[in-house]
């Protein structure tokens, strides 16, 4: 739990102080369809098939921070130093 603490907060530091390439709403775009595709994968994948869970299996608020806390870091992260 300390490690995604620290995860967050480095990734959303690193966003925050990135240069920004992409308009506000190519940034509200693209993080809403990351968090979605990433939500419906786990769902499919954690509550129907019961292959995994990240910290417990079910849902739990953990669960909630890796996807608000991390996911849109990394997926604008990736977008604002893709080459073209």
């Amino acid at each position: 739990m300390l490690f995604l603490i620290f995860t967050v907060i480095i990734f959303n530091g690193l966003v925050v102080f990135a240069p920004k390439k992409l308009s506000a709403i190519e940034i509200i775009v693209t993080t809403l369809f990351a968090m979605y595709l990433e939500a419906i994968v786990d769902i499919y994948l954690d509550l129907k098939y019961d292959l995994f869970g990240y910290f417990f299996k079910g849902v739990d608020w953990r669960s909630l921070l890796y996807l608000f806390g991390i996911y849109p870091a990394i997926n604008l992260l990736f977008l604002n130093f893709f080459p073209f």
